[in-house]
């Protein structure tokens, strides 16, 4: 466990250099958002005046889950990205954890950076929006985990094609924005689309953080159905990674770039 806090602790702080380090890139991720949010408030309270109102609390939310998710999609594919730009993918290896172990740590930490990154943008906007929500931590933790996690799983096994494809950008982009389709997706209206990864567990935030709803009040199908879907797409993730990782290694492109 000491060995596991000094992979924490150096990981963190490598995190936090390079967010200083990249100052500009850092506040301008943290801006995009706001900016997003606050084009889509003024320009509909111009538009709509009173009947936007009643949908402010659910946009504040979903950009702020949609600002959580890309940072742990982008947290598992960005970070084997960099680290073959780098070319030091292939030191990890030989670090006297092994590779998923270190993989993971990685992604606890930006998990924590940007849920904290997250929360300053939610602040922002709920200052610039009037609309105040419950923030009970017993309910908020275990949902953002449930939010995560898929994420994570979709971003591994985008990491596990740029070990062996290299340049996906382009590809990468257009799933990072279908992340908002399904914060955003109609699963009351449409009860099948509860199957669809970060959907259910995106309603259960809201019902936490618009309505007060505690984590043991929740419908136990939706609790259970957000459950399974989070464990069973970040195996899926985990798995898909293992695969195309070996088929880097067997193909001698691990660390190529």
């Amino acid at each position: 466990m000491t060995s596991f806090y000094y992979l924490f602790r150096g990981m963190t702080m490598k995190s936090l250099l390079l967010m200083r380090r990249y100052l500009f890139d850092t506040a301008a991720s943290l801006l995009t958002t706001y900016i997003m949010f606050a084009i889509i408030f003024f320009g509909g309270k111009a538009v709509a005046g009173q009947a936007f109102d009643d949908s402010v609390g659910n946009i504040v939310v979903w950009l702020f889950l949609f600002g959580v998710v890309s940072s742990a999609y982008q947290s598992a594919s960005s970070q084997i990205y960099q680290e073959a730009q780098w070319g030091t993918l292939e030191h990890l290896y030989i670090s006297p954890f092994k590779f998923e172990q270190v993989l993971l740590m990685k992604l606890v930490v930006q998990m924590f950076i940007g849920s904290i990154t997250s929360g300053v943008v939610l602040a922002a906007m709920i200052v610039t929006s009037g609309k105040f929500f419950t923030i009970d931590l017993v309910t908020i933790v275990p949902l953002m985990v449930m939010v995560l996690l898929p994420a994570v799983g979709f971003g591994m096994i985008f990491a596990g094609l740029a070990l062996l494809y290299k340049r996906i950008s382009s590809v990468f982009r257009i799933a990072q924005w279908s992340m908002m389709g399904l914060i955003t997706a109609p699963v009351i209206e449409y009860p099948v689309l509860k199957a669809l990864p970060i959907s259910t567990a995106s309603l259960l935030m809201q019902q936490a953080m618009l309505e007060g709803v505690r984590f043991w009040e929740f419908d136990p199908t939706n609790l259970a159905i957000a459950v399974v879907t989070t464990v069973v797409y970040f195996g899926i993730g985990y798995t898909v990674f293992g695969y195309l990782r070996r088929i880097a290694i067997d193909r001698g492109v691990l660390g190529h770039y």
